[in-house]
């Protein structure tokens, strides 16, 4: 699924995250993606180590299995400095990994 402005693609929804690393550099090369939903988490960090991410806007988890422990690769992440909107309802994650996420992105 992708969302088109300007005549490209800005927003991309993938069924899961190994399916965007295997696509990423046909996908970001493509059009000016600033905007993903990934369906479900299967490394993360391998999504997180694309030199792509850092042009996201937007990161949608919404309902995509992200755990504490995945929640904290967030944060420690530097390529997500840009981000205005990271989505992470309906996900398993604790009171304290919400506080410190909300900490760091708003």
């Amino acid at each position: 699924y992708s969302q088109f402005s300007r005549g490209f693609a800005e927003r991309v929804t993938v069924a899961d995250s190994r399916r965007l690393v295997e696509s990423a550099d046909r996908l970001f090369t493509a059009a000016p993606i600033r905007e993903i939903r990934i369906e479900r988490v299967r490394g993360l960090r391998a999504v997180l180590q694309l030199p792509y991410i850092s042009r996201l806007r937007c990161l949608s988890l919404w309902r995509a299995g992200v755990t504490d422990l995945l929640a904290g690769e967030l944060i420690v992440c530097p390529k997500l400095s840009r981000l205005e909107i990271l989505d992470l309802q309906d996900n398993p994650i604790g009171s304290d990994m919400a506080d410190n996420l909300r900490a760091v992105f708003g």
